[in-house]
């Protein structure tokens, strides 16, 4: 399991950014429509046959900005507490004790609350802000499902998540069996006792929906620091989930391990190489001299930037798109004559 593949399954800053768009073309207001003069009641013939000159309505009077129990710099807990009553849609009980719990006389003074927010944010401030309260939502459900629990991370027969993702990370260097041989010594495994730890941890990620246990793997995985992007990696995992001191989303530390538009360059090219049915393992060493442990570190780099600075995942899809065409190969089955 790659880093880049399951950050996104949580956390896709693709579905973020289409939300924050939908939800702010909700709140948009049709225009105010144009008025016409009264045609005149006690003109000559010419004058009441000349055409009428529109005049434009009256400004609409500005809106009251109320933003409730919530301060105006607030745009991610607002965020939060939207997203938690659209969980109570079908519960109504539930969400009049959440809108009691938050500090909203009703839903219609909550949904004042909202058009105010709205009417005060851009759309990358909104989808930021929106990406923050998702990430809160999720470890909120993971430290409740840990809490409920406790033996989900209980070592299988003597190993830790921790380490099995670790041996993994090395494992994924392309270690051969000699030296892998040593790696399961290290650990005080062989070979029979190392495949039932990884099935036994596989089977408990399958069972888990909230990601509890793939998060922590994948932090532990890309701190493994393996790798030539070993360090960028473990940067990206550290960060992955934490918040500075003003309460937004913390960004990866150190320096970039490769230019943005390198990462969505390589990323075009394995979706270029895997629609032409090429062995995109191969391909990544053969153009850019780089593992898929490589790969995975530089997810794990740009995917927790991608998070914390929004305007990163706005741009990927064009320049991904841009390289895959690039990279477009004829597939391995297109000579094939039936």
């Amino acid at each position: 399991m790659g880093f880049m593949d399951w950050v996104n399954g949580l956390f896709g800053a693709k579905q973020a950014v289409q939300a924050a768009q939908s939800w702010q073309q909700q709140q948009q207001q049709p225009p105010p429509q144009q008025g016409y003069a009264q045609p005149p009641q006690q003109q000559g013939y010419a004058q009441a046959q000349q055409p009428m000159t529109p005049q434009a309505a009256p400004p609409p009077p500005e809106p009251q900005r109320d933003f409730g129990p919530l301060r105006p710099d607030q745009l991610e807990e607002f965020s939060y507490q939207r997203f938690e009553l659209e969980g109570a849609y079908n519960d109504p009980p539930k969400k009049a004790q959440l809108l009691q719990k938050f500090g909203y006389r009703d839903e219609a003074h909550f949904k004042r609350i909202e058009e105010t927010f709205m009417s005060s944010a851009d759309g990358q401030t909104l989808t930021q802000a929106m990406m923050a309260a998702r990430m809160r939502q999720q470890q909120e459900k993971q430290q409740a499902q840990l809490a409920a629990n406790p033996e989900m991370m209980a070592p299988i027969e003597g190993v830790t998540l921790e380490t099995y993702a670790s041996m993994a990370a090395q494992q994924a260097r392309g270690l051969n069996q000699q030296q892998f041989v040593a790696l399961l010594g290290q650990n005080g495994m062989d070979q029979a006792k190392y495949d039932r730890v990884s099935k036994g941890w596989m089977d408990r990620m399958s069972k888990d929906t909230t990601a509890t246990i793939a998060t922590v793997y994948g932090k532990a995985f890309s701190g493994a620091g393996q790798g030539q992007f070993g360090a960028a990696g473990a940067a990206g995992g550290q960060a992955l989930g934490s918040f500075n001191a003003q309460g937004a989303l913390q960004g990866p530390g150190g320096a970039e391990p490769c230019t943005f538009e390198k990462y969505c360059e390589i990323m075009g090219a394995q979706s270029a190489w895997a629609k032409a049915g090429m062995d995109v393992n191969a391909m990544l060493k053969q153009k850019f001299n780089m593992s898929a442990l490589d790969w995975s570190n530089l997810g794990s780099y740009w995917s927790t930037k991608m998070i914390s600075d929004i305007s990163y995942a706005q741009r990927m899809g064009d320049m991904t798109q841009h390289y895959e065409k690039q990279y477009a190969q004829p597939s391995a089955d297109a000579d094939l004559k039936f």
